[in-house]
């Protein structure tokens, strides 16, 4: 490589600190080096329509400081604006995404014995979740088929979807649940969905919906694993050895960046 291009592939890195700017119009501004003009080019990511979305100064400020957080790191590992246009840099709020998808949540639970005061009367084994694109028995079927015994006592919201879960399980009750009922019928269910939101809200603020899996698949390891303490993370570095993972996502246009490192 010639000190042209060692000069080139230094620079295409370049980048000025991302600043969140308050106004009629709210953005984010950072430079970053475009190669076609050979200079920093300055930037600029409008907020004001997912601001719009978000009420409340507090929710608003967090979600703008989350967006300048994130490309913060983004440019720190490497991402150009100006060679990969295609990157969507706003992200969406947890909530919003959660309304966007469907999310199958599943809890396993056994009867406490001679309950407290207070305290629920089942208590929790593991839990799952899983985006789905729909409800249909087509989708939903063989996914609860994989993730809950055959022999299990199964209780449910019984929506038509779960026509077929009669002849899956050895037992199972469906029924249409007043919402006010919801924590004493489900109760699993609905602290599983409450945290998972309180956590992802309050620790990422917004997230993109293509990774909304990864997010609930992150949430559901530690929930399962709440007991083991000290050994949590010894045990994810042995999963994380031994997964091999499905998971892509885009590299920064490679073949155009070659030129300039």
């Amino acid at each position: 490589m010639n000190s042209h291009v060692e000069k080139s592939a230094d620079r295409v890195k370049e980048y000025r600190e991302p600043t969140l700017c308050w106004g009629k119009d709210v953005f984010v501004s950072f430079y970053a080096f475009d190669p076609s003009a050979g200079r920093l080019r300055r930037k600029r990511i409008k907020l004001n329509r997912e601001l719009a979305k978000i009420s409340g100064k507090r929710a608003k400020k967090e979600y703008a400081e989350g967006v300048c957080s994130r490309l913060r790191e983004e440019l720190s590992g490497g991402f150009n604006p100006w060679i990969d246009q295609s990157k969507n840099l706003v992200y969406s709020r947890f909530d919003d995404v959660c309304d966007q998808y469907k999310v199958l949540v599943m809890a396993e639970s056994t009867e406490g014995d001679n309950p407290k005061k207070g305290q629920k009367p089942k208590k929790v084994g593991h839990i799952k979740m899983v985006v789905i694109p729909d409800s249909k028995k087509e989708t939903i079927d063989p996914i609860a088929s994989n993730g809950i015994d055959g022999d299990a006592k199964v209780v449910s919201d019984g929506t038509k979807s779960h026509v077929n879960f009669p002849k899956m399980f050895s037992e199972y009750v469906g029924r249409k649940i007043d919402p006010k009922e919801i924590g004493k019928v489900l109760p699993w269910v609905h602290i599983a969905i409450s945290n998972s939101k309180l956590l992802m809200k309050n620790i990422y603020h917004g997230i993109k919906p293509e990774f909304l899996q990864e997010y609930l698949n992150e949430f559901c390891y530690k929930f399962n694993r709440r007991y083991f303490g000290d050994k949590l993370f010894d045990r994810l570095m042995i999963a994380s050895i031994a997964c091999t993972s499905e998971f892509e996502h885009r590299i920064y246009n490679r073949n155009l960046s070659a030129g300039y490192g």
